[in-house]
């Protein structure tokens, strides 16, 4: 597995490089009652998530005892072949996506999956994605992840680093849900990103619907972004002139606010506490960029969820 932070790249073409790079690594069988037992040792930890779900097995048990010798494993292997029997016995299939031989990804043969080269199909028909300043991503066959940063500059007055609308995309090969598409802040300085909740979509895999009826959701959802900017930099500016919601606390009591409310321990609590002050340690908007600047130090999917909890908790 590649590491879990984001990427830059130079332009469109070289983050669909990537990603069909990792696409012809992928190997897909759908498996029935005739087919025989799958050895845990082609599981990975994501994997084995992913069939204790459609199983319902202990998968955390499994990933945890798994490799302790050999009769742990055993164990485990037992639980799976009696668990996947006992699936596959109820006249059902299942779908196994492997990647350079390890299983990723398992879910319902009926499961509808968008491969992460079908989503970059879907956002080359757009020019916001393909003309766009700047771009990060992670890919990975549990998540893809991108950041598409527009070139415009939001007019924040006061503010110390040019700042610029960003959509955040995500897609899960393996099961993890459809294509999702969400509206955010990106501060160039320090590469900050903002997840807002002003506007939020999905692209849903359905059988009857084309490549060009997905194009068409994805251009009557950025039809007005313009009129988001505009209203992102409100928020922004809004957030400058407000307090934030540990602007009267005590620092013990701001700690333990944060940690809390963003579910993390308290070390990292007072790391965000001292950034908060750094950066002015008085408004949300101070308080949004703390969070969102030490969630850095955090893999993919911590960082994203604290990014999209900030200014909640600001």
């Amino acid at each position: 597995m590649r590491p879990q932070k984001l990427e830059v790249y130079n332009n469109f073409n070289d983050l669909r490089n990537d990603v069909q790079a990792l696409a012809k690594t992928e190997n897909t069988v759908i498996w029935d009652r005739g087919m025989g037992r799958r050895s845990i040792d082609t599981f990975s930890d994501e994997g084995l998530t992913n069939a204790g779900t459609i199983f319902d097995m202990p998968s955390k048990f499994m990933i945890k005892n798994r490799n302790l010798s050999p009769d742990h494993r055993y164990a485990c292997q037992h639980i799976l072949d009696l668990k996947m029997e006992d699936y596959l016995a109820q006249k059902k299939t299942v779908m196994f996506r492997d990647w350079n031989g390890i299983t990723e990804g398992v879910c319902s043969s009926r499961y509808g999956i968008f491969d992460d080269y079908e989503v970059m199909d879907i956002l080359e028909t757009n020019p916001y994605f393909t003309n766009c300043g700047q771009i990060w991503g992670y890919e990975t066959p549990d998540k893809f992840h991108a950041r598409f940063i527009s070139e415009n500059t939001l007019n924040v007055p006061g503010d110390r680093s040019p700042l610029h609308m960003a959509l955040f995309v995500t897609n899960s090969m393996t099961g993890g849900g459809a294509i999702n598409i969400k509206f955010g802040v990106y501060r160039a300085a320090c590469t900050n990103g903002m997840i807002w909740g002003l506007k939020e979509f999905s692209i849903v895999r359905q059988i009857h619907k084309s490549d060009t009826e997905f194009a068409d959701i994805l251009d009557a959802n950025l039809q007005n972004v313009a009129m988001i900017e505009d209203t992102l930099t409100k928020r922004i500016n809004g957030m400058i002139e407000e307090k934030s919601s540990i602007y009267d606390f005590k620092t013990e009591i701001a700690v333990d606010y944060l940690k809390s409310k963003l579910g993390i321990g308290g070390k990292f609590s007072e790391a965000i506490y001292q950034k908060y002050l750094e950066y002015g340690g008085q408004s949300k908007w101070d308080l949004t960029n703390a969070i969102t600047d030490k969630a850095h130090d955090l893999d993919i999917n911590s960082r994203l969820r604290l990014e999209t909890l900030a200014l909640k908790v600001a």
